[in-house]
């Protein structure tokens, strides 16, 4: 098996995009929302757009994963889904909790069978609330793996380009009807981010067929659905906050988003790649997990104590020396352990269902 190429420059994104997300939580949602007794008033007016690092997130994952299926069955490829997500996703679940049952005081009061619950990762689909807000994007992730899934299960991932395309279309047909109309298909779509992952797909596929009319316009549609769904969700933000929000300041993060990316697929500023790079991206993940709700619970049991600005960096390094720590002692450590674990059973049950459908057909005796 091809093994899969690292995109180093993508890490550096990577870690760029959880940056914007902490800031954004740190320096406005928070106050925000009242999860923070503290302002940091001279960071929100370009802090506020640090949401769209999620956004970011979504091109990365549409690029990374559709890599990661390259030559990879359909077992191997959810195997490594698995792996990448759940064991740090569990540790981390885990010491929020743990931080938050200690800490967390009124406003974050836990719940034993919710923390339970979440560590299953589809709490959404059963109706209950995160143990950390920051886990909503989670769930789109898992519906796109789901769909390459879907793919590779019926050797269609060769259809990709067609399929993406189509995705695309019935999402600008959903977004012109309205989600009342056909919630649930909606739901299906993810058609508020569905331009993201199919942008990072398609360029990928630049990376790996070139360029030609039909990916180009795959990604200009993209595009303009990026500009029209942040739009709308621009209006949902500046009701809840009564804050104005710029389309024209998100328009143009979302642009430079899609020029760097069409860069990386061209193979144009491949001179900034490093291998340095790989830790900051593997360090994403934990720190998207880890940063929001502890960082909350730290700044409230501390703002008493401290100057704002020292207590923002304290926090800050604190989130990054616990996220080394999963990643070092948790991930690096246990990872490799548990795709052996997860290739044993998933060979034990391929064995099963070899043994049945031969007793079944009269092949095997007794």
């Amino acid at each position: 098996m091809e093994k899969t190429k690292r995109f180093y420059e993508i890490d550096l994104l990577r870690f760029f995009a959880a940056l914007a997300v902490l800031f954004y939580h740190y320096t406005f949602l928070g106050y925000s929302t009242g999860d923070m007794g503290i302002r940091y008033a001279h960071f929100a007016p370009m802090s506020k757009y640090g949401f769209l690092g999620v956004n970011l997130f979504f091109i990365i994952s549409g690029f990374v994963i559709l890599n990661s299926a390259k030559n990879k069955s359909a077992k191997n490829f959810l195997i490594s889904r698995i792996v990448r997500l759940y064991p740090v996703f569990w540790v981390s679940c885990s010491l929020t909790f743990l931080i938050l049952v200690i800490i967390g005081g009124a406003r974050f009061e836990q719940n034993f069978a919710v923390y339970l619950m979440n560590m299953t990762m589809l709490n959404k689909l059963l109706g209950v609330k995160p143990i950390d807000s920051v886990y909503w994007s989670l769930f789109y992730e898992i519906r796109f793996y789901f769909f390459i899934f879907l793919l590779l299960v019926f050797g269609k991932i060769d259809r990709i380009k067609i399929l993406l395309g189509l995705w695309l279309a019935a999402s600008y047909l959903f977004y012109a009807l309205g989600e009342k109309d056909l919630k649930y298909v909606g739901y299906a779509l993810m058609y508020n981010y569905s331009a993201y992952f199919i942008a990072g797909a398609v360029f990928f596929l630049i990376v790996s067929e070139g360029v030609d009319f039909y990916k180009l316009f795959l990604l200009f549609a993209s595009y303009l659905f990026s500009i029209l769904t942040v739009k709308e969700y621009l209006e949902y933000l500046t009701s809840r906050f009564r804050t104005n929000f710029s389309l024209f300041t998100a328009s143009a993060w979302i642009t430079t988003f899609f020029l760097v990316f069409y860069l990386i697929a061209t193979n144009r500023i491949k001179a900034i790649s490093s291998r340095r790079f790989a830790v900051l991206g593997l360090l994403t993940y934990p720190i998207y997990l880890l940063h929001q709700n502890i960082g909350f619970a730290l700044f409230n049991i501390s703002h008493t104590l401290l100057n704002k600005y020292a207590l923002l960096i304290i926090v800050i390094l604190l989130v990054f020396l616990l996220s080394l720590l999963v990643h070092f002692r948790v991930e690096k450590v246990y990872s490799g352990r548990f795709r052996k674990a997860l290739e044993k059973l998933s060979g034990y049950i391929e064995n099963r269902i070899v043994l049945a459908r031969n007793r079944s057909s009269g092949k095997v005796e007794g």
